[in-house]
């Protein structure tokens, strides 16, 4: 009997050793799928919080795009009222501002999934009105003032403006709903 019982006795030092470790195992497990999970979601967070500082760029890129338009109109304006080269700066600017907003809003298109096929569209037609205050400040320089007048009255910067109020809801939408769902996952997180 005494045999029994240091059988017994060894079996519930190898259970309790066995059960110390089985729980020390199972602690470490458990912290280290908790530190993953945290991990992710700090990961998930910083996403949210990316997409949230994203959005004012996208808006700040699009109202840039046809600010450098209306820049181009002043300088060639200015430069038909007054044939003096400090009047083309602001148009000089313009093809700067355009060309550094279509890498920064196509690289924004892309990143989010939105195709950018419309953006190169419109952005070709701003090309198109660009290049055409250059024609009519040469026609200035070359004294055809009659072509320049007749391409002020025709105003093409209307129909870019048309263009531009076709695309920017588009694009709004896309913002607004991106911006709701950063919110909410944002505040998940």
């Amino acid at each position: 009997m005494a045999s029994n019982m240091f059988k017994f006795k060894d079996s519930i030092r190898l259970s309790d050793s066995f059960g110390i470790r089985l729980s020390i195992f199972l602690v470490i497990l458990l912290v280290g799928i908790n530190g993953i999970y945290i991990y992710s979601k700090l990961g998930d967070l910083k996403e949210s919080r990316q997409r949230i500082t994203d959005i004012p760029e996208f808006r700040a890129q699009i109202d840039m795009i046809f600010e450098a338009v209306q820049k181009s109109d002043l300088g060639m304006r200015g430069f038909y009222i007054n044939p003096d080269d400090k009047m083309l700066k602001p148009h000089t600017e313009s093809l700067t501002d355009q060309q550094n907003s279509l890498k920064i809003l196509t690289a924004l298109f892309q990143k989010y999934g939105l195709e950018t096929r419309h953006l190169l569209e419109f952005m070709g037609k701003v090309k198109v009105y660009i290049e055409l205050n250059d024609l009519l400040i040469e026609k200035i320089r070359a004294g055809d003032l009659a072509y320049v007048a007749d391409v002020v009255k025709s105003d093409p910067g209307y129909q870019l403006w048309l263009d531009y109020s076709e695309f920017i809801p588009e694009v709004d939408q896309f913002l607004t709903e991106l911006n709701q769902k950063s919110e909410e996952n944002y505040q998940q997180d």
